[in-house]
């Protein structure tokens, strides 16, 4: 028995995650100049936008249900060969999540406030966090589906088209930030300050919704057509949600507790909160090379399970994660020997770059588990084992992270320091249980493909 991944494979995961990770950080790249540039207009304008995105991300997780669970059939689809299957997801897909799309922009129009004044904003901040979530909501349609359209392209592998339809968007989004946000005065454009961010995320997102939905329909599947779904396909529904809930259950388990700990640090201060807010944006670039190959992993493993190949699903996870956590080193110890002048793209405040400096050395080990969870959450889902990962998601958040974060950051006063430890030791606590989970080797033979073999 071979003991090593094949190089074939080996090439494949490159190919498939190199443009991955140039579209995660395109992807973070948006946030961050949205950031950036309204760190420049006002500190506790950035403040408030970052907590309205993390509303507008809690309400994508919705779409989310059905993406996920669209990606993993489709991929196991994929490996078996089973077309008809895949035209089917890809519709059902589409038309579950524009709807859903539909309903969470009403929600988010109409109970923003409710949203936000539960993270403790002042008025203030509060007027800047409801104009944002209100403009960006109005997208929710086009990011649902995009979700889906961006599941089904990526499981056939087609990345480059992913990571070619971020860069537009980043383009439109980098210059419609700056004319909109400070304005143009010799083309009689006005300073819009956060609205003029909103729309040109907004924007962006269109752009992005409208190069995945023409290529999926005009390049990976031509054939799709209503008439697929008749007789309605009820297994495969039923499927999308078995998926999709139980996946989606762990990131709203990990975003509600993350509101939560948003709503510990506003109680802390503004200089806490703005300090989050900045390192955050910063640290996303740790992870995203992490992000990028766990997306490349988990679309390989849906296809080898597919195959019936799981002691190549197996190898291909472990050598996955070596080079993430190499590579998430390299990245978190630059970060520390560099965390000044990261900070200083945001603001000079002085107490912000001080406490991020202590933020950047505990994060090393919230990033090191991240890597972990990231890489063997994903592929654990592609291979069928869905519930494994939620249920001590669930628990350890809520019955380690939350308190421990109280204790630490509130009552033994130790602020947003208290509280990044607390992330840190969920973070490790999870990597370590997914990594038992995957050598353990009890995700394997449940692929969903034999269910649907007739």
């Amino acid at each position: 028995m071979k003991t090593v991944l094949d190089s074939s494979l080996k090439k494949r995961l490159v190919t498939i995650a190199w443009p991955l990770f140039i579209e995660t950080v395109l992807i973070m790249l948006i946030g961050s100049v949205d950031t950036v540039m309204i760190a420049r207009y006002s500190n506790n304008a950035a403040g408030a936008v970052g907590v309205g995105g993390q509303v507008i991300n809690l309400f994508n997780l919705f779409f989310m249900v059905i993406s996920v669970g669209t990606s993993i059939l489709v991929s196991q689809f994929i490996g078996a060969k089973m077309q008809q299957k895949i035209s089917q997801v890809t519709l059902l897909s589409i038309i579950i999540n524009g709807m859903i799309g539909l309903i969470g922009m009403v929600f988010m129009l109409v109970f923003n406030v409710a949203f936000l004044k539960l993270l403790q904003l002042d008025d203030t901040l509060l007027a800047y966090g409801k104009t944002y979530v209100e403009i960006v909501a109005i997208g929710s349609v086009f990011q649902a589906i995009t979700f889906s359209a961006g599941a089904v392209i990526y499981s056939y592998g087609h990345t480059k088209i992913g990571m070619k339809a971020s860069l537009i968007a980043n383009l439109v989004n980098v210059v419609l930030n700056y004319v909109l946000i400070f304005g143009v005065p010799f083309l009689n454009i006005p300073q819009m300050g956060v609205a003029g961010a909103a729309i040109a995320t907004l924007i962006s997102k269109i752009v992005n919704f409208a190069i995945l939905v023409y290529v999926l329909f005009r390049v990976i599947d031509k054939t799709l057509s209503l008439k697929t779904l008749k007789p309605f396909p009820t297994k495969i529904f039923k499927d999308i949600l078995k998926i999709g809930l139980p996946s989606v259950g762990e990131n709203l388990s990990y975003s509600m507790s993350q509101l939560i700990i948003t709503a510990f640090v506003t109680i802390v201060g503004t200089i806490a909160l703005n300090t989050m807010t900045f390192y955050s944006t910063i640290a996303m670039f740790i992870y995203a090379f992490t992000v990028a190959v766990a997306n490349a992993a988990a679309i390989m493993v849906g296809n080898l399970t597919g195959e019936n190949r799981n002691e190549d699903s197996y190898r291909m996870a472990i050598y996955s994660i070596k080079i993430s956590g190499i590579v998430t080193l390299i990245i978190n110890g630059l970060f520390i020997l560099f965390i000044t002048p990261l900070i200083r793209i945001f603001t000079d405040n002085s107490a912000i770059i001080e406490l991020a400096k202590w933020i950047v050395i505990i994060d090393l080990g919230v990033e090191i588990g991240r890597a972990v969870n990231i890489l063997f959450g994903n592929t654990l889902k592609a291979a069928g084992d869905i519930r494994f990962p939620v249920i001590f998601a669930i628990i350890i958040s809520w019955s380690i992270m939350i308190p421990l974060a109280y204790v630490l950051g509130i009552t033994l006063e130790m602020g947003l320091i208290g509280i990044w430890i607390a992330l840190a030791v969920d973070e490790l606590i999870r990597g370590t249980i997914l990594t038992f989970r995957w050598y353990s080797k009890k995700w394997q033979n449940r692929s969903f493909v034999e269910q649907h073999k007739i």
